[in-house]
């Protein structure tokens, strides 16, 4: 039995439904053709409620009842790091999200999210646009894993020569006014929108932008790389979002990414996400493990 721990609901439902999705769709290809010294792999799907004390709590069930945690991804998970390192349960993650699970003895992720490493390429490129860079904005949720990893990503930045005029942060408890938003980036000459958080977010704040017919350069990270995102049409063209991940139009030339968006299909019939493919890959790097 393997745990996997997300954000089913909370102020954005589903949020990280994906990742439990791609354990649930990992475990069934394995079944079909493996096993672990003659056993199969069993899901135990646990909500972690985007919320610190409700992540504690299933960790604390993962531990009583499941021999690992894999894929797991939730945007609170410092909840439960000190339960996880009690119990000594293996927890590899899709991502670590904040710095108390990042540090914990039991806890890897598949993808780093390491709040002191940011990549640098992107923003090489972005300064190759035009001068928009030296007029920039960051909008992030004030929340959790944004909020720590926005401010990294803003230092980061500065020594690239990026010059920050605003850094906004979006209540996740209360309606956003996204047309005040706007108006203070326009205001303030901003030519550069960077924004980190659940895409749902994004698409409100990008159509306000469209509604106010301002059209800086908006920059998101793999969040804004899903099918749901572009679903909200016109508002959101021209967004860029960098992405360190095989591309899913691509994945005629990269066969693990074929069994996941196959198995995906056969299983829940989900949208592929970034946070799935790392949640897929933990899973695979578990069993590898395992066996």
């Amino acid at each position: 039995t393997i745990a996997n721990v997300a954000d089913i609901s909370g102020p954005v439902p589903n949020l990280f439904k994906s990742a439990q999705s791609a354990a649930q769709a990992y475990i069934a290809y394995f079944n079909s053709t493996s096993n672990i010294c003659g056993r199969k792999l069993r899901l135990l799907p646990l909500d972690s409620g985007t919320s610190e004390n409700i992540d504690q709590q299933a960790d604390t069930t993962a531990c009583g009842s499941a021999f690992a945690e894999v894929g797991s991804l939730g945007a609170f998970d410092a909840g439960g790091a000190s339960v996880a390192a009690g119990c000594g349960i293996p927890d590899i993650r899709a991502f670590s999200t904040e710095p108390a699970r990042f540090k914990s003895p039991v806890s890897y992720g598949a993808y780093s999210l390491a709040i002191n490493l940011v990549p640098s390429a992107p923003f090489t490129y972005f300064k190759t646009l035009g001068d928009a860079y030296k007029s920039a904005a960051f909008v992030y949720l004030n929340a959790g894993a944004a909020i720590v990893n926005a401010k990294s990503y803003v230092a980061a930045q500065q020594k690239l020569g990026f010059a920050y005029k605003d850094q906004v942060a979006i209540d996740v408890t209360s309606v956003p006014n996204y047309g005040a938003i706007v108006q203070q980036l326009k205001g303030d000459g901003v030519k550069y929108v960077q924004y980190m958080g659940a895409y749902q977010y994004a698409v409100q704040l990008k159509t306000a932008m469209y509604q106010q017919n301002y059209n800086p350069v908006f920059v998101m990270d793999p969040t804004g790389y899903d099918a749901d995102y572009v679903a909200a049409g016109k508002p959101v063209d021209g967004t860029y979002s960098f992405v360190p991940a095989p591309l899913f139009e691509e994945a005629g030339k990269n066969p693990e990414l074929q069994k996941y968006l196959t198995w995906l299909k056969r299983t829940s019939g989900g949208t592929p996400t970034f946070f799935g493919v790392y949640a897929w890959a933990a899973a695979d790097l578990f069993t590898q493990l395992a066996i």
